[in-house]
């Protein structure tokens, strides 16, 4: 199969091979690996710019060499195998939710183990490795089988009640407890102590957003999306893939008090956050973490009676809405904000 390969490399380090999905770090990477020698063995890095393979094969020059790509939710996979030689097939695959992502197609003789996945910049990498009997060759539709299996592994919906339960076991932070925020409804009437005046009306995919809860999947317009509702905590929407989402309604701070936005970027992930605070009334606070790396989110709506907010240019990517209430206008700190935001990604 091998004349010695397999020679995992970034940031010009050669990378040791792990087991059991256990942290380890090389070239300025933090990566986990999980050994599958009969299997398909996997590499994850959370935050990269680029991964390299080198080395030398048992085809030395028979055989041929195939690559495609698939996306699927967000994410692209891209796999290179070697095959149809006399030795076992070796085959590449690399999964990134990075949207200029390149992996070679230059080096077609079928002696070199040489492959990289480049401009990932700061966006998350899987590298998937097995073998095959005798020279054979994967399908395309087994390669986007293993694809959407590995995409739906770490989706943000299938992870909702982690994140939830992540969340929320934040030291230090303050919750009000908001009333009248339930399942089955669209929007927060008053909350308590005038936090609304009718708001957080969350609307993608062309429509109102209905509330759930307990990380139930649901549908609007076009839109799949999970929630979590925790009045007396942190609040979870989940969308695995989406284009926009956005809030409408209004606030009971009524011009009073001061709004303040901030983010935060981690393990290729950033947090946008947004809090209307220092009224006579409950913050109301608002916090997206996507990881898509065009994402706007809005800046632009200062006027503390008006609950609008929105995250644009997620282009397919992932979004988490996390939504909460601070008793007596507290504001929350920065590194407040940070921490909820590690926690969300650490749970995914």
């Amino acid at each position: 199969m091998y004349d010695t390969g397999n020679i995992v490399s970034v940031g010009g380090t050669t990378l040791t091979y792990g087991d059991n999905c256990e942290t380890l770090a090389g070239g300025g990477a933090s990566y986990k690996m999980d050994l599958n020698a009969n299997g398909i063995s996997v590499w994850v890095f959370d935050s990269v710019d680029a991964v390299a393979i080198s080395g030398n094969l048992g085809a030395d020059g028979s055989g041929a060499r195939t690559h495609g790509s698939y996306s699927y939710k967000g994410w692209t996979g891209f796999w290179k195998q070697t095959h149809s030689a006399n030795d076992p097939s070796v085959t590449h695959l690399w999964v990134t939710n990075a949207a200029s992502a390149v992996a070679d197609t230059t080096d077609t003789y079928t002696n070199s183990d040489a492959d990289s996945l480049t401009n990932v910049g700061g966006a998350s990498a899987l590298y998937l490795f097995w073998g095959v009997p005798s020279g054979a060759q994967t399908s395309d539709a087994q390669f986007q089988s293993v694809i959407e299996a590995a995409v739906n592994s770490m989706s943000v919906q299938a992870s909702c009640s982690d994140i939830s339960a992540g969340v929320n076991a934040v030291s230090g932070l303050s919750f009000w407890d908001i009333q009248g925020f339930a399942a089955g409804q669209t929007s927060i009437g008053d909350g308590g102590a005038d936090m609304y005046d009718t708001g957080n009306i969350v609307s993608a995919g062309g429509a109102t957003l209905t509330y759930g809860d307990n990380c139930d999947e649901l549908t609007g317009g076009s839109q799949s999306y999970s929630m979590d509702i925790n009045a007396n905590g942190i609040s979870v929407w989940a969308f695995d893939e989406t284009d926009a989402v956005a809030i409408s309604g209004n606030l009971g701070a009524d011009g009073s008090g001061q709004r303040t936005h901030g983010s935060y970027t981690y393990n290729g992930w950033t947090g946008f956050w947004k809090q209307t605070h220092s009224a006579n009334d409950p913050s109301v606070t608002h916090l997206w973490v996507t990881d898509a790396t065009s994402a706007v989110a809005d800046t632009t709506t200062s006027y503390t009676n008006d609950d609008q907010d929105s995250i644009t240019n997620v282009g397919g990517s992932s979004v988490l809405y996390l939504f909460w209430g601070v008793p007596s206008g507290a504001q929350t700190s920065d590194a407040q904000f940070q921490a909820v935001i590690q926690a969300a990604v650490d749970s995914m």
